[in-house]
């Protein structure tokens, strides 16, 4: 279980939160498996919904730590990826099909298996 600064909470408080509740919910599961501490605080808050997440900080090594699974692995991976994808497109699916590699019919199945719901990104 881990805790939340005070001025982590301000900074949520703060957002806009253009995908409402689920963009909330999305974060939080990202910080929870992301941040290694047993505290998030203000600047994993920053890193991660601005997008100021620096790749020279990333430990990957760390990060497979948290997983048992190679499908949870691939799963959160997958999930992270493909909605950081929408969100750079703007919600169009065609273009982010197009982007990654893959149908427009298989980005649906996939984006289905994984429960993203683009609409409240």
């Amino acid at each position: 279980c881990k805790e939340i600064t005070d001025d982590a909470i301000s900074l949520l408080k703060k957002h806009n939160w253009p995908g409402n509740v689920r963009e909330l919910k999305n974060l939080m599961e990202r910080l929870v498996i992301l941040v290694e501490k047993d505290t998030i605080n203000y600047k994993d808050i920053e890193k991660y919904l601005f997008g100021k997440y620096q790749e020279n900080n990333f430990d990957i090594y760390n990060l497979v730590q948290k997983f048992e699974k190679l499908e949870d692995a691939v799963n959160t991976f997958e999930k992270i990826f493909i909605e950081r994808k929408i969100l750079e497109n703007k919600g169009n699916i065609t273009k982010t099909a197009e982007m990654i590699g893959v149908t427009r019919r298989n980005l649906y199945r996939k984006m289905k298996s994984l429960n993203i719901d683009w609409n409240n990104l």
